[in-house]
């Protein structure tokens, strides 16, 4: 293939970025309403660049794709680098410098999305990763009436972490259990989210799922749907990079099983699916992308591919099927879900998120982002130095606070500068004057 001249690149480069348990269900039952069901995706270590609807040419994604066509498609949609941060952000709505604490800690006392769709008369569940310590009293704490786990408790606490995959260790009902007989814990944590929905909806209740899946964060191992998943590995933890395809696979194919599994339950016209990722595809893992190479960018600042994740709103025979070019970021995950359970949120509290409710809806919303801020400490007791504060729309970036010296104050072009290699020299009035708002809203930025 030729080589495209420089204006070709750019206008590439342009387009390109444009955009059967028992489960008790807790509360009394009551008449169904006309609010919907949510279920809330949030998938393990998924950069934009793996799905085929944006672009990806490595894996297969024909369920997260069918809902991508038929749905509303976010592509500016923005995580932090890595994964706690970005659940803090996702479940509170407040940036990190609000409420983070340390890696793999959620205060217990908090306010979460889970307590929001308590309070709006939703039975609640959430199924898969949690890593956010406190076991039973955190996540009941937080809105979940029910729950299976994996990694419920506090780093260091010497309680089982266990295994995500094969032969898991999972947590429920203040009770841990780990499997011997090759069992795959993606399949238990689906089947109880399963379960829950068929008791909710049996019971004519409205429910709010937040499915976590472990996949595709390491190990790199098979999935049942492999010849050689039951032969045992060197070690549990044995990971092998030849296996991500078929991880991905595997929870494509989940999503696939969910939509069915509505379908069948005739609730599928009344059930939001919002899919997402936490953070970018890690570092190692190459894609291919728009005929490009890419390289995963987790644990990096770069909008590009440590923090541009993929962003999904679905319900099936909606009218509104689009490409939403709107900025979002997962502190807007709270201010949306109220407005679509109309439930407000506590007064005197502060929340960052801004709804974009409005967009799934198909109208102009006024107060839409034009920027997005990320504050980035996941190890503030263990690593204090490692810290970056910046603030980012559709084209710009600037830093106020980076552990990397070469991006501290400086400013990138981030549309055609996708891994930030060239921070901005020459400054024209207009960008002057940007860096100068972006300043404001930075020094804005503090409780």
């Amino acid at each position: 293939m030729k080589t495209p001249n420089k204006l070709f690149l750019w206008l590439f480069i342009t387009a390109a970025f444009s955009c059967k348990r028992e489960l008790k269900i807790t509360q009394e039952p009551a008449a169904p309403d006309t609010k919907p069901n949510i279920i809330l995706i949030l998938a393990d270590d998924i950069g934009y660049e793996v799905p085929t609807y944006t672009g990806g040419q490595t894996y297969q994604t024909p369920n997260i794709d069918f809902i991508a066509h038929n749905g509303i498609q976010f592509c500016e949609a923005r995580s932090t680098p890595l994964c706690n941060p970005s659940r803090v952000e996702f479940l509170t709505g407040n940036y990190n410098f609000r409420n983070y604490v340390d890696w793999g800690k959620l205060n217990a006392n908090g306010y979460t999305i889970g307590n929001l769709m308590k309070s709006a008369g939703y039975a609640t569940c959430i199924s898969g990763k949690w890593q956010l310590g406190g076991g039973d009293i955190s996540i009941r704490n937080s809105g979940f009436d029910n729950y299976i786990v994996w990694d419920p408790f506090d780093p260091g606490s010497g309680l089982g972490r266990g295994y995500h995959y094969k032969n898991p260790t999972l947590y429920s009902n203040a009770e841990m259990h780990t499997y011997t007989n090759n069992e795959y814990g993606e399949d238990i944590l689906r089947e109880y989210l399963f379960d829950f929905i068929d008791s909710t909806s049996i019971a004519a209740r409205n429910f709010f799922c937040l499915w976590t899946p472990n996949l595709i964060h390491e190990p790199f191992q098979p999935t049942p749907d492999d010849p050689d998943y039951l032969i045992p590995l060197p070690g549990p933890r044995t990971s092998n990079y030849k296996n991500i395809p078929s991880m991905v696979k595997y929870l494509d194919k989940e999503i696939g099983m969910l939509l069915t599994h509505l379908d069948s339950l005739g609730i599928s016209e009344n059930t939001y699916v919002i899919f997402t990722t936490d953070n970018g595809t890690p570092q190692g893992i190459i894609s291919n992308w728009r005929d490009q190479r890419i390289s995963g960018g987790k644990n990096t600042t770069n909008y590009s591919w440590g923090t541009h994740v993929p962003f999904i709103v679905y319900k099936k025979n909606n009218s509104i099927v689009k490409v939403d070019s709107s900025i979002i970021d997962f502190s807007d995950i709270m201010a949306t879900l109220s407005d679509i359970v109309n439930k407000p949120l506590p007064a005197g509290q502060v929340f960052d998120g801004i709804s974009f409710w409005p967009q799934i809806k198909g109208l102009t919303n006024y107060s839409a982002r034009t920027w997005s801020f990320t504050e980035f400490h996941p190890q503030p007791v263990t690593s204090p130095s490692y810290w970056a504060r910046w603030i980012e729309d559709k084209q710009y970036k600037l830093y106020d606070s980076s552990d990397d010296p070469n991006k501290k104050n400086q400013m990138f072009f981030t549309l055609s500068d996708t891994t930030e290699m060239h921070p901005i020299v020459t400054f024209s009035p207009y960008l002057s004057t940007k860096k100068a708002n972006f300043l404001e809203i930075l020094s804005s930025m503090k409780n």
